[in-house]
């Protein structure tokens, strides 16, 4: 353990005495994984649990901050968790009593893991908290030439597998997945700085195209893999991953093939990732940030065929489509679908009642898609930056009838499934309309999360 992690042992380390009352009451302790701890100054009243996207269970903390869980049969493998607007990954085996700490005023910094296969789990975080330092002190080095860089990435990546060698020999019963991914962990990110340096390198000193390489400029993929979907949202992985995929988007650029930006993007998912299953989660991904991101219903339909044409699951090509019919509706200038909608005091209202004659924003969500803290963040700062605009929230899906705790709740409305409102959501997916005084589509599929809804408030409050 490095000094630094001992020093934050030493600080925050959980006494196992002081979770005694949650795991000592079970006798089969050999045959269980628990997973518990305290947190200080804690955002909310509970822990989420994921397995890459799918929550897998709530836990709740009890009077004193502490909380507990007992799973039976818990796959080995990389999971995480979320607690407020934070979130932190934890590898978990079989038999394993992992306790955190942490304060969530310092939430990644202070996390120290004790117990049963705290070992492996500070090894992530330590090295999580060196990778953020390394971006700083890593990012001059953008203005350096090829082979110059890559002189600094190859001796980080000494120094990387020294530290995985240290910890084999302090470890030496570390499971084999566990060590392919702590390899990744360290590895990775300086294999996506390879992969963006050109980019990055021809931006900086203004050229017009990507500079010459040395021919062992991109070595490091011989030691890398596109086709680890199981990792696709942890951060050491997807960093490169995206990396690489859009590498070869920046070479098409640079060779005047780039007719439409997207479209290449899924054509170089196509190319460089074989594994079907993986390949089928990213292509989806790509296609709907692009759609996010342009926040505007002038759907690209190139992305949305080249989509049909790459993807093989069903599901995917099924739900994209409805996205696709449901862009298709409430068009610029037309009226508002007339709906009712209900407030948290289950009374019906119509829409159009609470928009008449105001600039407004409806923004339609479930928290299946996007999570609440990130919505009333957003949604508070657009409040505060164009007061004089109506914000008006809807919330539909399966868990409807709960609020948003982060902001009013007098400005929140949900719909049921028989709402008309549901014919242009079909996909299940958010989308934002914009509208004038008159009820006008001044933007039938705007994006909460795209930069350019600032822009489009502005506008919207000017005109």
């Amino acid at each position: 353990m490095t000094l630094i992690l001992m020093s934050k042992f030493l600080k925050y380390s959980l006494s196992l005495f002081t979770l005694l009352a949650f795991i000592s009451c079970n006798n089969d302790t050999k045959k269980s994984t628990f997973f518990g701890g305290k947190i200080k100054n804690p955002k909310s009243d509970h822990v989420i649990l994921f397995n890459n996207d799918s929550a897998i269970d709530t836990i709740f903390l009890n009077e004193k901050n502490i909380f507990s869980a007992k799973y039976d049969s818990l796959p080995e493998g990389l999971y995480h968790f979320k607690h407020g607007p934070e979130h932190q990954f934890v590898y978990i085996e079989p038999n394993d009593s992992i306790l955190i700490r942490l304060n969530t005023w310092d939430f990644d910094e202070s996390l120290v893991f004790s117990g049963i296969g705290a070992e492996k789990n500070n090894a992530l975080i330590g090295v999580y908290l060196d990778i953020e330092k390394e971006k700083k002190d890593f990012y001059p080095h953008y203005k350096l030439k090829p082979s110059e860089f890559k002189q600094k990435a190859d001796q980080l990546l000494t120094d990387k597998k020294e530290q995985f060698e240290d910890f084999l020999k302090e470890n030496p019963d570390t499971s084999k997945d566990f060590l392919e991914l702590f390899k990744i962990t360290l590895n990775y990110p300086i294999y996506a700085r390879l992969e963006y340096y050109p980019e990055i390198y021809k931006n900086k000193q203004k050229l017009d195209k990507l500079p010459e390489l040395p021919d062992n400029f991109f070595e490091h993929r011989k030691n890398a893999s596109l086709e680890l979907g199981e990792y696709i949202n942890y951060y050491a992985y997807r960093y490169y991953f995206y990396n690489r995929i859009y590498a070869d988007v920046n070479v098409e650029e640079d060779n005047g093939n780039c007719d439409n930006y997207i479209v290449t993007v899924l054509n170089s998912i196509d190319k460089n990732v074989t594994k079907e299953e993986t390949k089928n989660i990213v292509l989806k991904k790509g296609l709907i940030h692009h759609l996010y991101s342009e926040s505007t219903c002038a759907v690209n339909k190139k992305a949305f065929y080249r989509f049909f044409e790459l993807s093989t699951d069903i599901k995917d090509k099924k739900q994209i489509q409805r996205l696709l019919n449901d862009s298709k509706k409430l068009e610029v200038g037309s009226n508002l679908t007339d709906f009712n909608v209900y407030n948290y005091s289950n009374a019906e209202v119509n829409i159009n009642d609470l928009i008449k004659n105001k600039k407004s924003v409806i923004y339609f969500w479930n928290d299946e898609f996007i999570t609440e803290d990130f919505l009333s963040s957003r949604i508070k700062h657009l409040i505060e930056k164009h007061p004089n605009l109506n914000f008006i929230g809807v919330k539909f899906g399966s868990n409807n009838t709960t609020h948003n705790k982060g902001y009013d709740i007098k400005s929140q409305y949900y719909i049921t499934d028989k709402s008309k409102a549901n014919t242009f959501l079909s996909s299940k997916l958010p989308r934002t309309i914009l509208v004038d005084t008159k009820g006008n589509i001044i933007n039938g599929f705007a994006s909460l999360s795209s930069k350019k809804i600032f822009n489009q408030l502005e506008d919207l409050e000017k005109n």
